[in-house]
């Protein structure tokens, strides 16, 4: 992202991966479509960015982009979902300088799958009619500079690259056995690694390589050493002064981000209540470094799925 961001700042023109709006109203219905539909597109073509603050020639024009700087991400994402029914398009917004005036630009990462439109995008007009931005059941990309529906060609692109990233993981792979020397046995073994006595288990040795399999402690009070009030104490402890969680928040935090289910985060014990990691501590303060409305989005979430 960062060579894409350092293209957006020199481009003079837009391109697939790059769009520059003016200005952005975030209380017109209208061009809420008309980004959305942008977001989408650029989404659907393998990522890229638009910046807010910039005309289509690439020159910043100093306007106020201070309400575009405020916006929650997630609340974007949630406004993307009414029109597409699921989160699925990842985004952050940034700030940066261009010719010493402030722009505002929206990153998009690329998606998995092309994202159909499920509902019209329309707005109202002059004269009590109604415009559409989309379609439902369209699904849009980047031709050039413009965001299009797509066609048979656009849709064979994309899974052609998955293709290819999914083979350049297995060639990969293919590799290391090839290369391996002679006196080395090639195994199999799960992302997750759990240390055992058993004379069946697979041999392993310790090693600060991040990218080795991780191993977990049979010890689980030394892994998992939080209950939830010791955690509640330790999380008011590092978070800034005047931010406190309590149990609805450690209750929310798991089901939004079905952490339960995860063992790095925490473990059930058969007869106790459930433990957490230090890694589930570091998980939540990420969370709210990145976004300071992290607990009250999570709370919010959580009361729209129960």
């Amino acid at each position: 992202m960062n060579k894409l961001i350092k293209r957006a700042l020199t481009n003079k023109r837009e391109s697939k991966s790059v769009e520059f709006k003016e200005s952005f109203d975030i209380n017109s219905n209208r061009e809420w479509c008309e980004i959305i539909k942008d977001i989408v597109a650029l989404a659907n073509s393998g990522g890229g960015i638009i910046v807010f603050g910039l005309s289509n020639t690439g020159l910043p024009n100093n306007s106020d982009l201070s309400e575009i700087l405020e916006l929650d991400p997630a609340k974007v994402a949630d406004r993307i979902k009414k029109y597409i029914g699921i989160h699925t398009v990842e985004l952050e917004i940034h700030e940066s300088l261009k010719q010493n005036c402030t722009v505002a630009m929206l990153l998009i990462q690329s998606a998995e799958y092309p994202v159909v439109f499920e509902k019209p995008g329309t707005y109202p007009v002059s004269g009590g009619k109604q415009e559409s931005a989309f379609s439902q059941g369209t699904v849009y990309f980047r031709h050039g500079a413009k965001s299009e529906p797509g066609n048979t060609e656009d849709i064979r692109k994309h899974f052609e690259k998955k293709i290819e990233k999914l083979c350049k993981t297995w060639m990969e792979g293919v590799r290391k056995v090839i290369y391996a020397p002679a006196d080395h046995q090639v195994t199999v073994v799960p992302r997750e690694v759990v240390e055992s006595d058993s004379s069946e288990a697979i041999p392993i040795r310790i090693t600060d390589d991040p990218n080795a399999p991780a191993v977990y402690k049979t010890n689980l009070d030394l892994s998992y050493p939080y209950r939830q009030k010791e955690l509640i104490k330790k999380l008011n402890i590092s978070l800034p002064e005047g931010i406190r969680v309590n149990q609805y928040d450690i209750r929310a935090v798991p089901q939004v981000y079905n952490i339960d289910n995860d063992t790095k985060y925490s473990h059930q014990p058969k007869y106790s209540t459930r433990q957490y990691s230090e890694a589930f501590i570091d998980f939540i303060l990420e969370k709210y470094n990145k976004n300071e409305k992290f607990f009250r989005i999570t709370r919010e979430e959580l009361d729209k799925n129960t």
